[in-house]
């Protein structure tokens, strides 16, 4: 699938960009073009209920008729009201898959209709091949529920702050999703129009300020004639041969280049060194996904992206955090020396939201990473002022996986003595490592 832009500036930066436009292929494929070029827009979400208030013994007929427009066989799904459930609705999908709705929700009819789409989506998600699926969080959730025809509700639904700023980040999540802001729906809600040939659709008009101002944008910055035609030959994903993956890094199409290095960091069995030029060129983007994803495909390359080492180096100097520790948990896969290992344990010492991830790194190479093991000590230190419990527990684990004593490394970094005492006897609890 194409997505091209114009001389007008994108809205939203190339890596956001390419995991929305991928999300919108992938159900693009499962829903077919057709039908979201025929799914009528809903326009008021008040043509569900009949009331501002929805009685209990309703709720039923209004799941069906929103499941309706949603194009989804909601037969056999229970949709029930419960009095001790959060503020939100809350779904349970499994062997006995249903929607539980809070009494509360009931007298806000408008805001029920959005929340029912949104859950219908979801289980409509979960009849679909979990392996294929881009991710299985919120976002292909609210866009499958916006080509649905509730673009309009899910833009003007409260839109909950993206995780980038949340920290303890795990080091598998060094580039979390997150949610949708309200500039992405914006930016979707103008991928649909396109997909539905329409240059300037009405109820682009009903969009909530923030999210219409990148909708406008967005239709600046793609070309008239762009019809979002899918050819999943063009696009980076699981089925693309080394040959295109070089081709798309190198390309220029930011968004391209971003999903490309997103599935070079996937394929470690293959011989990926011929990447590392385009990967080292992506480390200095100012977008921070790029730089990110780049950091993490020359990690999974390993020893033979050592040309890039130089360039993470200097990364490890950034102003975030977790972009200093993706280049240093790639620089220890490229070449684990103990003055890498030094640099990390600073990292460590000094980057407060990257501590799981630097830790939980550290702790794969052993006691090669001895080096490490000062930093680790004052770390804990700090996490245990803070009572940060998950961040304590990782660091543990993490100087026991590094230091061959961590009761010596231990003494002879920490002089507080009711804390020194404190971490003898947690390290002691653990079974490992006997008490001194």
């Amino acid at each position: 699938m194409l997505f091209g832009f114009g001389k007008a500036k994108p809205p939203l930066t190339a890596s956001r960009r390419g995991q929305i436009e991928l999300r919108m292929r992938y159900l693009v494929e499962r829903f077919t073009l057709p039908v979201i070029q025929q799914t009528a827009i809903v326009t008021d979400p008040a043509s569900f209920v009949s009331s501002t208030t929805v009685a209990e013994d309703e709720l039923p007929s209004v799941a069906s008729r929103i499941a309706k427009q949603l194009q989804v066989d909601i037969a056999g799904l229970p949709v029930e009201v419960v009095d001790d459930s959060p503020t939100a609705a809350v779904h349970q999908i499994g062997e006995s898959p249903k929607i539980r709705i809070p009494r509360a929700a009931l007298s806000d009819s408008q805001g029920l209709v959005t929340t029912l789409a949104h859950e219908i989506s979801h289980y409509r998600l979960k009849q679909f091949d979990p392996g294929e699926m881009p991710d299985q969080g919120q976002w292909l959730t609210e866009l499958a529920t916006l080509c649905g025809g509730f673009v309009v509700a899910v833009c003007n639904s409260s839109v909950k702050e993206s995780c980038c700023s949340t920290p303890a980040a795990t080091v598998k999540t060094l580039r979390g999703l997150g949610y949708l802001t309200s500039a992405d729906l914006g930016y979707a809600a103008a991928l649909l129009a396109r997909l539905r040939n329409e240059s300037d659709p009405a109820w682009g008009r009903l969009l909530r300020a923030d999210a219409q101002v990148t909708f406008k944008q967005a239709h600046k910055s793609m070309p008239a004639a762009c019809t979002m035609v899918l050819d999943a030959s063009t696009v980076p994903g699981p089925q693309s041969s080394i040959q295109q993956l070089a081709e798309q890094l190198v390309s220029t199409n930011e968004s391209f280049q971003f999903l490309a290095a997103e599935q070079v960091s996937g394929r470690q069995g293959e011989s990926c060194e011929a990447f590392v030029p385009a990967l080292t060129q992506m480390l200095r983007s100012r977008d921070e996904q790029v730089v990110l994803v780049a950091a993490e495909a020359l990690h999974s390359i390993g020893p033979r992206a050592q040309a890039a080492a130089p360039a993470l180096e200097h990364l490890l100097n950034h102003r975030v955090d977790m972009i200093a520790a993706s280049a240093g948990i790639a620089l220890m896969a490229i070449d684990p020396n103990e003055i890498v290992f030094e640099h990390v344990g600073d990292l460590l010492e000094n980057r407060w939201s990257a501590a799981i991830p630097l830790s939980t790194a550290l702790a794969q190479y052993g006691h090669q990473a001895a080096p490490a093991g000062p930093s680790v000590c004052r770390r804990l230190v700090t996490a245990l002022r803070r009572t940060e419990d998950e961040i304590i527990d990782s660091l543990a684990a993490c100087l026991h996986a590094v230091a061959a004593a961590p009761m010596e490394v231990i003494d002879a970094t920490i002089s507080n003595e009711e804390i020194l005492e404190w971490m003898k006897g947690y390290l002691a609890s653990m079974d490992e490592v006997p008490a001194e």
